[in-house]
Order: C-alpha cells, then sequence, then structure tokens
C-alpha cells in the first residue's frame, strides 16, 4: 500500500481514538491489516515523497500535536524498513514489521484506485469527526 494511503487511514483511526498516544498505537495496527488487503506498490522513492507530503498535509490541517497526525504516523513508522533499505542501509530480508518479514502475508496487486478511494474517504471521515467534536 502506499504510504499517502497509510497515512490518510492512520489519520482516520487516530480520529477515532482521540488521543495521540493511542493513535500511534493504532495507525501501526492499521499499517499492518492494510498491508493484509491486496494493493499494488508504487516506486519507493515516490512513495517515501507521496507519504511524507501526506504527513505534511495531515500535520498543517490537524495539527502536530492531534491525534489525527500522531494515527498517521504510526501508520507510516512501518515502512521506515522500506526507507532504510532504498538508502542502502539495511538488506530487505532483515525487515523486522510482520508483514514486510514474511511473518504476515503481504497482499499485492490490488491496484491503486480503492487505495485513492480509501485515503480520501478515510481523511474525509476524519475530517467531519473533528468537526463533530468541536461543536
Amino acid at each position: 500500500m502506499t504510504g499517502s494511503a497509510h497515512a490518510c487511514i492512520g489519520a482516520f483511526v487516530g480520529a477515532l481514538t482521540g488521543s495521540p498516544g493511542k493513535a500511534l498505537a493504532a495507525g501501526v495496527v492499521s499499517h499492518a491489516i492494510c498491508d493484509l488487503i491486496p494493493h499494488s506498490e508504487a516506486p519507493r522513492a515516490l512513495d517515501l515523497v507521496l507519504a511524507g507530503a501526506a504527513l505534511g498535509g495531515i500535520a498543517a490541517g490537524f495539527g502536530a500535536r492531534s491525534a489525527e497526525f500522531w494515527g498517521a504516523a504510526g501508520a507510516v513508522i512501518p515502512d521506515v524498513e522500506h526507507g532504510l533499505v532504498l538508502a542502502g542501509l539495511m538488506e530487505e530480508h532483515h525487515c523486522l514489521f510482520p508483514t514486510h518479514s514474511g511473518v504476515l502475508p503481504h497482499g499485492r496487486d490490488g491496484g491503486f484506485l480503492w487505495q485513492a478511494a480509501a485515503a480520501g474517504a478515510a481523511l474525509a471521515v476524519a475530517t467531519l469527526l473533528r468537526l463533530r467534536r468541536k461543536r
């Protein structure tokens, strides 16, 4: 799954928790769940840029101390392993996250369209939850 989709879905689960600490943990769990679903991968260098842009947008929109941001961060953190592999600092077979190491299956060949739709829907619901809390 693309890092930006992970970030958006992480923002949604963060909004559900309402707490930055719980959101961070829920974001990591959401990463594993999303990795199990069949999906396509973006080229790693592009994926890292898009994930960074998504995190920046979520921080700008919800605040860097918000549960939404920390859910997004938790959802993206497991892919730091991919960045280390891309930078040549780690070999791929040394990945630790369960869906990256082969402990849990990693879904493949599911396309990008559903990821974009899920990411957009997740951010929309996170925004609605935030607006509802402010009332």
